[in-house]
């Protein structure tokens, strides 16, 4: 129901953009965009509580700063509107750890301080959810808070530099225990909770 109307408004939006031109400022236009980037995931937060093979309630919290360098790579389309905001839709490969990879559908809101024609600092927020076959679990989310700037490279193409906090969240559907050297699984794994920081430097060309 969520989704449906959130197509729904985007709908709207883009019916409003057919009557309005990309080169008249303050309109409702068109917007795509490729973004890729280099991402440090730099804190990892383990939960897991479970029946033990060995007997009893077993309850394991782990927080380490574990430094690992991943990339990313996304493309967008969406629409701008007065002035200064643009929304977009945003699919792509993000990547967690050396053996954390996932799928990404996302929405992003955009401010530009000086308005999206023109070059200026930005600000954004972006959230979805991740699909991947080596994350199985109850669901992933995919959260970033950043902000960077746009450059004017021609009356149809920007470019943009950004830098963002990523926050990730997901509940595996197993967990290996090094102590009984058992995979635990439901129903004796109860809770599954993995939790992921990162820091961001990317760049995306804007059209």
């Amino acid at each position: 129901m969520k989704l449906h109307l959130l197509f729904s408004s985007i709908a709207l939006l883009c019916v409003n953009c057919l009557c309005a031109t990309a080169s008249d400022k303050g309109k409702c236009c068109f917007t795509g965009g490729l973004d890729w980037g280099y991402s440090l995931t730099s804190n990892v937060y383990r939960h897991h509580n479970f029946d033990s093979p060995l007997g009893g309630r077993v309850d394991i919290k782990d927080s380490h700063l574990n430094p690992d360098s991943n990339g990313y790579l996304s493309a967008n389309a969406g629409v701008k509107f007065l002035d200064k905001y643009s929304f977009v839709l945003n699919g792509g490969y993000y990547g967690l750890q050396s053996d954390r990879r996932v799928m990404v559908a996302s929405a992003k809101a955009l401010f530009y301080f000086k308005g999206y024609q023109y070059d200026s600092a930005l600000m954004f927020l972006e959230a979805g959810r991740g699909f991947s076959s080596c994350m199985p679990g109850k669901g992933i989310f995919v959260g970033r808070l950043g902000g960077g700037y746009q450059i004017e490279l021609s009356t149809w193409m920007r470019l943009q530099l950004t830098a963002s906090l990523q926050f990730t969240s997901d509940h595996p559907a197993s967990f290996y225990d090094g102590v009984s050297k058992t995979t635990i699984a439901p129903p004796e794994l109860r809770r599954s909770d993995c939790y992921y920081a990162a820091v961001n430097i990317g760049i995306g060309l804007n059209f």
